[in-house]
C-alpha cells in the first residue's frame, strides 16, 4: 500500500526510519531513491493510517517497514502469497508504481 500511495520502489521503502517521519510528511531523501532526487509526500488519508499503523511497532527498530526488527531484505515469497490471496496472482510490486503514476 505504501509503494501505490508514494510511488515508491521497493529499496526506498526498505530503507525508511522514522527519522524520515515528521512534520506531517514522508521525507525521502536523496540516498533513498533510485533517482537520486529528495522528495516528500504528505500524510494524509490512507497513508497516514498506515503511518500511524506501522507506528505501533516502532519500538523494535528505527525502521518503519521491518520483520521482527530486522529489515525485509526479500519479500518475493509473501508477495506471491499476497497477491494469490488478493485474486491477482502474477502482479508485481513495481505495478503499484505504475498504477499510482496512471491515477
Amino acid at each position: 500500500m505504501f509503494g501505490y500511495l508514494t510511488e515508491s520502489r521497493k529499496g526506498a521503502i526498505s530503507k525508511l526510519s522514522w527519522d524520515d517521519v515528521h512534520d506531517g510528511a514522508v521525507y525521502l531523501a536523496a540516498k533513498n531513491p533510485k533517482n537520486t532526487r529528495p522528495y516528500f509526500v504528505p500524510l494524509i488519508d490512507e497513508l497516514a493510517d498506515l503511518i500511524e499503523r506501522r507506528r505501533a511497532d516502532r519500538a523494535m527498530t528505527n525502521l518503519v517497514f521491518h520483520r521482527g526488527g530486522a529489515p525485509v531484505a526479500e519479500m518475493r515469497k509473501s508477495w506471491a502469497t499476497a497477491t494469490k490471496k488478493a485474486g491477482c496472482p502474477g502482479r508485481f510490486s513495481h505495478d503499484f508504481r505504475r498504477g499510482c503514476a496512471q491515477n
